[in-house]
């Protein structure tokens, strides 16, 4: 059977019929690790270093943190590795910056590749309200891609590497739970002010969302997430 996928479609469908043969064999313990990985409450079971399922492009661009992203990031590291004294002293001062990945066989794009790419629309267990990390409630929030980076850190005067994704969180509308479990309503162009929860650990991403803006209320859309592909 032959199936066309509209263009505009391609982002959410074209890696169902494009996997690539040598992805199929993948260990099922670390696809479910990863997938764990999104909702755990406890981020200390969480090897955050683990890319064994990630496919980073060969294309990167190297970007020095800035003095207020270093004293950010550090926060992030405390609340990934909360047993660990991380200082800005502990981080390197460059990133290396792409614009998509894919994490077990799922790719996810960014605003640095396309500003319309639906694939960099996000749900994720990481964002409170201002700015702030909240994984404690459970709620997935979605969010959009803005670049994906890089990043080394010195943890026991070891050199590890982590991934992130630079994003921008949707402030909830106050008809958020209008739709019920299924969806819910979001403002479509406000954003939670910059903080720590702007820097995702790829880890942490639950899966791709489908949405469409609202007539009324006005400046909202309505969100709905798309089931995560597993390799198996």
């Amino acid at each position: 059977m032959l199936l066309c996928i509209e263009t505009q479609y391609n982002s959410e469908f074209s890696d169902l019929f494009h996997m690539p043969r040598s992805t199929r064999g993948n260990c099922k313990s670390l696809n479910f690790s990863i997938l764990n990985a999104s909702v755990a409450f406890n981020l200390q079971t969480i090897d955050w270093t683990n890319d064994e399922l990630l496919i980073i492009p060969s294309a990167y661009r190297e970007v020095a943190l800035s003095s207020d992203d270093s004293i950010v990031l550090s926060l992030v590291y405390r609340t990934m590795y909360p047993n660990q004294n991380i200082n800005v002293e502990h981080l390197s001062k460059l990133t290396r910056r792409f614009g998509s990945i894919h994490i077990a066989g799922q790719r996810y794009g960014s605003k640095l590749e396309c500003r319309t790419l639906r694939s960099a629309r996000v749900m994720a267990t990481w964002a409170g309200e201002e700015g702030e990390i909240n994984c404690t409630t459970g709620e997935r929030r979605p969010c959009k891609i803005d670049f994906f980076m890089s990043h080394v850190v010195t943890i026991n005067g070891a050199f590890r590497r982590h991934f992130f994704a630079c994003v921008s969180w949707f402030k909830p509308h106050i008809a958020k739970d209008k739709y019920g479990k299924c969806a819910s309503v979001w403002h479509a162009s406000r954003f939670e002010p910059g903080g720590p929860s702007r820097f995702l650990p790829v880890h942490r991403i639950y899966s791709r969302f489908a949405c469409a803006n609202l007539q009324t209320p006005a400046g909202a859309m309505v969100v709905s997430p798309v089931s995560r592909r597993i390799v198996l």
